[in-house]
């Protein structure tokens, strides 16, 4: 009976304690997923492959950070841009195209303290 309890228990409050940092909002109509505790939202498009950057919904300094984007195209083919700080929380890799159902990989670096963190997406 208690271990039934206690079950009950962990399952009612797991929704709870997978949000403790708080909603993931894409608000730049991209995908967004957490990279070691960082909200990270990538957006393709025309111009080239954007992300954004917020810690418990909080936009991030994007001139703390670098890195570079990676899109492997269904045919296996590979394409790579470095990403640059465009203002606020926003980096950009310039004219990297992501077609659809390609794999993005986005490398972060955090510039104070060289961490490296990497993010998987699909591109839609």
């Amino acid at each position: 009976m208690k271990t039934t309890m206690m079950l009950a228990v962990l399952v009612a409050t797991a929704p709870a304690a997978l949000q403790a940092h708080g909603a993931l909002n894409a608000r730049h109509g991209g995908q967004i997923q957490e990279v070691s505790e960082t909200g990270v939202e990538l957006v393709t498009g025309a111009t080239g492959v954007d992300v954004y950057l917020t810690d418990d919904d909080t936009p991030l300094a994007a001139s703390g950070y670098g890195g570079k984007v990676t899109v492997t195209a269904a045919n296996g083919a590979r394409a790579e841009a470095p990403l640059v700080a465009v203002e606020g929380n926003h980096l950009t890799a310039a004219g990297l195209a992501a077609p659809a159902g390609s794999k993005v990989l986005v490398t972060l670096s955090d510039k104070a303290t060289g961490m490296r963190t990497f993010g998987t997406f699909e591109a839609k």
